[in-house]
């Protein structure tokens, strides 16, 4: 598999995704992001279909079962690990419709126009620059097409942003 250029900040999540790739899927939680992101993007037979940072492919093989033969689905990642286990499961079940590429979501070219879907599950957070993945991404999609992203509310983890707040509104003295 291909090594990315990524700047510090990507290869740190990376690694830290491919460090975790073995074990991200011993529980059910990224199944169920992805089942409801990919039911409110209401994928039909014969569509294209753009799963960026798919991880194990949670997404990307949801969406492959259902735009059948007909359609394709591409998913991309930046951790070398998580494409592996995304292709190996991807390979027991025997679905050909799919593709994982080992890319950078911020750092792709794809024909515009080109999918009538795009879903990004749980990875968001991770951009470097939120709004001009926006763009990129739109230019991929067709018109009418749909763009699912799955994010976490400020509060999701309360307990990280009661810390963040007690740490701004602390003084250090040395």
């Amino acid at each position: 598999m291909n090594q990315l250029n990524l700047n510090n900040y990507k290869q740190e999540i990376a690694d830290l995704y491919t460090r975790r790739s073995d074990k991200y899927d011993n529980s059910d939680w990224h199944w169920r992001i992805a089942n409801r992101l990919v039911e409110y993007g209401q994928v039909n037979a014969g569509q294209q279909i753009l799963d960026l940072a798919t991880g194990t492919g949670h997404c990307a093989i949801a969406t492959a079962k259902l735009v059948g033969s007909s359609g394709k689905v591409i998913g991309i990642d930046i951790a070398p690990g998580m494409i592996a286990q995304a292709q190996k499961k991807a390979n027991i079940l025997g679905l050909n419709n799919l593709e994982f590429l080992l890319a950078d979501a911020e750092n792709i070219d794809f024909p515009e126009n080109n999918f009538e879907r795009i879903f990004c599950a749980s990875a968001f957070i991770w951009m470097s620059d939120l709004v001009k993945s926006l763009l990129l991404w739109r230019k991929f999609l067709k018109p009418g097409g749909i763009m699912g992203i799955q994010a976490f509310a400020e509060t999701a983890f309360v307990g990280g942003v009661i810390t963040q707040n007690i740490l701004k509104n602390m003084v250090f003295h040395i």
